[in-house]
């Protein structure tokens, strides 16, 4: 689906009007929104009228998935 708008209370967001690939439109209600737009923050901040530069830049990621057995350590390193 593809955010085409946000529901607003006030200045609160309080849900999204959204729309699908085939042009059906729905608006969902939400007590709580969360952003997890990534590489789309800033289109998402500007919908919200949210002030400043950019703010995420893109970036090139991997993905590895592999048995828990398959590494025999109980820490992690995120960089």
């Amino acid at each position: 689906m593809r955010l085409t708008g946000l529901l607003r209370d006030g200045e609160r967001i309080v849900g999204a009007n959204a729309a699908t690939e085939e042009g059906d439109t729905f608006e969902i209600h939400a007590r709580v929104v969360v952003s997890a737009t990534g590489v789309w923050t800033d289109s998402f901040l500007q919908m919200c009228g949210a002030q400043g530069g950019s703010r995420v830049r893109q970036a090139k990621g991997v993905h590895l998935v592999v048995r828990g057995s398959a590494i025999r350590s109980t820490s992690a390193v995120i960089a």
